[in-house]
């Protein structure tokens, strides 16, 4: 439902649930729940939330349900019976973080309360999961100002009295930050933690943010100002601050985020006393009026790998973050656990120590690099790769698991990278499911190695099947990507080729829910007997794939059987379609016949050609 396919997901759900058991229509409401949440068809999302109720007699007490409910039922105005919600959930599982968060956000739709009430409602409920903890609470910085992410603080508290055994550098990118900026500088040097310095590198910022960085530097000797005169991108800015560093340990703070105030002192606190190599913390989603965002799953809190703090010297032999455009983050938390055995800490699980500011220009809400492409897209496709460098060099013996600076150490999609291009032109685009094995990865591969013979440039899009939507791509496959045989292309990149090839049709029978912006001179689309065994056979299937087809690459593909016998059978299926090849498909000759014997790549990665033989390509 998540990677690429919910519209084809919840139609299936919504036939099949008819026919459940109910358990099995437990999981379905559920689903069907967050996917009509997802897409603001809130009636539906709680009608099915309701459908849970029934067939789940604990449905009442799970966190999840509660606070999904409590969302729907503000989406759709009904502040009462969201209350009601709240009550009975804060007397079955008391004050948990996320009702505490829920309270608050119906707080601020309770159109029969003043203002001023309001916020000092939400405000005593946003500062309860922190009281629980231990910790202290959250004020308004200003009693006469609105409650806001910008104008709150912690409470009153002193300076931790171990703060002078250790320095922490804390790394703070900024770009074009001027409204926010003050507010994250002031949550850094408010920490109980005193003992810190704090690096700010502006990103070649177009408004007034390096003024107001040296204004800070100016009145406080521990901000140290530093810019960046082209943009590099907030990954790079991390690793100028890292250079600069002087502390035992490193942590990040962006440049629109709130921290609590003992939160860097937790964290360097368990590093210097605990086990552990690093730690992370937890956050909540807000936006900048402090309302907390849901996920269509009903989850408010979520891990912040950028809180990370680790040792200055560890971070870095490991050659800091990767320069990217997103989920650096993680790749070098993983990177942590393969170099040392261990994953970071994630300290104070069940109380989040921040508030992450969402906005509608935040990287993370864009449709083709943000949070929705962590299961179908850039996202995915970024961890894959990285996953796959990690797992070789694991395996090597002697692991080199630093960042090369300057240098891709494993390749991601062009979407990732800081100077995207805007235009991506190939000679093959290679369609398939990737995920599949044996054979089909065979014939995959036999493709690709086609192609580099042929000296070709080579692109792959991964179109999975509803049945696969969501595995990874075939590790020999990935292997090939690795070694720069073949690029890959995600969901919002704009492609041009000169031939698309379709090397497993039943990929066809369902449209993934985004697709590439894609220019195709020509297409091939492979039929072997794969398009029988999936039961796309019949003249309706087969008419379906070729809409298909039409659809996403804008023109009548050309259908080449993989033999006599599937040519013979296409014949009858489609006894009207011209375009069928004529021989049966072989990679080598069927590129070449496509392209015409004269087509050549002029733009092909550097790199000695490949001597292909498929026999021993085999994956």
């Amino acid at each position: 439902m998540w990677a690429g396919f919910g519209v084809a997901a919840a139609k299936k759900l919504e036939l099949l649930k008819v026919h459940l058991t109910k358990t099995e229509i437990r999981h379905a409401a559920r689903a069907l729940a967050a996917w009509y949440a997802s897409v603001g068809e809130y009636d539906r999302a709680l009608d099915h939330l309701k459908m849970r109720r029934l067939a789940y007699r604990h449905a009442g007490a799970e966190r999840e349900q509660l606070v999904l409910e409590v969302e729907v039922l503000l989406k759709l105005g009904r502040v009462k019976d969201a209350l009601e919600i709240i009550d009975d959930g804060l007397a079955n599982l008391g004050e948990i973080p996320e009702l505490c968060y829920a309270a608050a956000n119906a707080a601020a739709l309770n159109a029969e309360l003043s203002d001023l009430t309001r916020d000092h409602l939400r405000l005593r409920w946003l500062s309860k999961p922190f009281v629980s903890a231990g910790l202290s609470s959250i004020r308004l910085k200003n009693d006469a100002a609105r409650l806001a992410l910008d104008n709150i603080a912690g409470s009153s508290v002193t300076h931790h009295p171990r703060s002078h055994e250790a320095k922490i550098s804390v790394l703070m990118p900024a770009h074009s930050a001027e409204s926010t900026i003050d507010m994250a500088i002031e949550s850094v040097l408010s920490q109980t933690w005193p003992n810190l310095e704090l690096i700010i590198v502006d990103d070649d910022s177009r408004d007034d943010t390096w003024t107001k960085i040296k204004s800070h530097a100016e009145m406080d000797s521990r901000v140290v100002p530093l810019r960046h005169e082209k943009q590099r991108g907030p990954y790079s800015a991390r690793n100028t601050a890292l250079q600069q560093a002087t502390g035992l340990f490193v942590t990040v703070h962006d440049a629109d985020d709130w921290s609590h105030p003992e939160q860097l002192a937790i964290q360097c606190l368990a590093l210097l006393d605990g086990e552990h190599v690093a730690n992370s913390t937890r956050c909540v989603r807000v936006y900048p009026s402090l309302q907390v965002y849901v996920s269509p799953a009903g989850h408010m809190a979520i891990q912040k790998y950028s809180s990370l703090m680790i040792g200055r010297e560890k971070l870095a032999q490991l050659g800091g973050w990767d320069e990217c455009r997103m989920e650096a983050d993680g790749e070098l938390s993983r990177r942590i656990a393969v170099t040392t055995g261990q994953k970071p800490t994630i300290l104070h699980p069940s109380t989040p120590l921040g508030f992450y500011r969402l906005s509608k220009e935040s990287l993370t809400a864009h449709d083709t690099h943000g949070i929705s492409t962590r299961q179908f897209g850039a996202r995915r496709e970024y961890v894959e790769a990285a996953a796959y460098w990690h797992q070789l060099e694991a395996a090597s013996g002697t692991p080199r698991l630093a960042i090369m600076q300057g240098k891709r150490t494993f390749p991601i999609p062009n979407i990732c990278k800081l100077s995207a291009p805007q235009h991506l032109r190939y000679d093959i685009l290679l369609i398939s499911d990737f995920s599949l094995g044996d054979d089909r990865a065979l014939v995959n591969a036999e493709t690709l190695n086609a192609a580099w013979h042929l000296g070709l440039r080579a692109a792959c899009f991964h179109w999975p099947t509803l049945a696969t939507a969501g595995s990874d791509i075939d590790f020999g496959i990935r292997k090939l990507l690795h070694e720069g045989i073949a690029e890959s292309v995600v969901v919002g990149e704009k492609v041009e080729c000169k031939l698309a090839i379709v090397v497993h049709a039943p990929i066809l029978s369902q449209l993934p829910d985004r697709w590439l912006d894609l220019q195709a001179r020509a297409c091939v689309v492979v039929v072997d007997q794969s398009l029988e065994q999936s039961g796309l056979g019949g003249d309706e299937g087969l008419m379906t794939l070729l809409d298909n087809a039409r659809l996403a690459f804008g023109a009548s593909p050309t259908l080449a059987p993989a033999s006599s016998a599937i040519r013979n059978f296409l014949r009858k299926a489609a006894p009207h379609y011209q375009s069928i090849a004529e021989h049966d498909w072989e990679p080598l000759s069927g590129i070449e016949r496509s392209l015409g014997t004269s087509e050549r790549a002029t733009t092909r990665p550097e790199g000695k050609a490949r001597s292909w033989n498929p026999s021993s390509d085999r994956v």
